[in-house]
């Protein structure tokens, strides 16, 4: 099976366009396109589709799928040998996305994936995953044909349930994608992040995480880095400085005293909010506050 992965940067969710039915008799091929401006889902649920994208080619088997990107060239690589059925579903992305030859590059460019998005912090962005060739358990493709079911109902009663419907199979696909021990790896950054979210007020260290974690800390900053994109201690300085800036905008507290409410030292707090956020603290207050307040 192709290890290829296609990554989405979300916010924004990708969001469902349309989908359908095709039928193919023997003999019958797969159209050709370009740039069709759309992602394309295609998935088999009878016979056989010879299919390609730019210098790549495929056979798609019974209940297997392969996602199709917009900006490239689509065509059928070969008739089809015996009566074939596909779903499609046409999907689209107004955020940032990347091809990937594997999960492993995936997760190396993570952080310049993150790095993309300028005005958001690292711990609001949660990607999304999906293989671009697979083989779909029946719970997939069901997904698959109730999105089809629907398309027969009006716009206005379908639409809402089609998205659900959507982002349902866009979030077990990214599960299925995501191996046992990346599963692993996601729940204990996600215990390094509550942890971190509950005591950003206390002194925290590595040996403290390990110490309340029980892991140890070159473990524990690998998966951060998986999930998250940054070390444990990088990932508290975001979140200081996060609550740093509501803190500036919604309270008239001095400098001193928003440094000492998220646990930093007045010199420290200073310059990680500058290298952070490209001005002071007081600067940062003086351009976002309410000019009336």
């Amino acid at each position: 099976m192709d290890t290829t992965v296609i990554n989405f940067m979300s916010p924004p969710i990708p969001y469902f366009i349309g989908c359908g039915i095709e039928h193919y008799e023997i003999g019958g091929k797969h159209i050709q396109r370009f740039n069709i401006g759309v992602f394309d889902f295609v998935v088999v649920v009878k016979g056989s589709l010879f299919i390609g994208e730019e210098e790549h080619k495929w056979v798609l088997r019974e209940n297997e799928a392969l996602i199709l990107c917009p900006d490239r060239h689509h065509y059928g690589t070969a008739e089809c040998t015996e009566e074939t059925q596909i779903h499609w579903v046409h999907f689209h992305s107004a955020g940032v996305w990347a091809q990937h030859g594997s999960m492993q590059e995936y997760l190396q460019n993570l952080l310049q994936l993150k790095d993309q998005y300028q005005d958001m912090p690292n711990n609001l962005i949660n990607p999304i995953s999906l293989p671009k060739h697979s083989r779909l358990s029946d719970k997939a493709i069901n997904y698959v044909k109730e999105l089809t079911l629907l398309q027969g109902e009006p716009r206005s009663i379908a639409a809402w349930r089609q998205q659900t419907i959507f982002q349902q199979l866009l979030q077990y696909l990214d599960l299925e994608q995501t191996l046992q021990q990346d599963l692993t790896a996601i729940q204990i950054a996600e215990k390094v992040e509550r942890f971190i979210k509950e005591n950003y007020r206390k002194p925290i260290t590595n040996e403290l995480l390990k110490q309340e974690l029980n892991f140890h800390p070159n473990y524990l900053a690998r998966c951060m880095r998986k999930h998250h994109g940054v070390t444990p201690m990088a990932y508290l300085s975001q979140h200081r400085i996060a609550q740093a800036k509501r803190l500036l905008l919604n309270t008239d507290y001095s400098i001193e005293k928003i440094a000492e409410e998220i646990g930093m030292e007045l010199s420290t707090f200073s310059n990680a909010f500058k290298s952070q956020e490209g001005v002071s603290p007081s600067r940062y207050r003086k351009k976002y506050m309410n000019p009336e307040r």
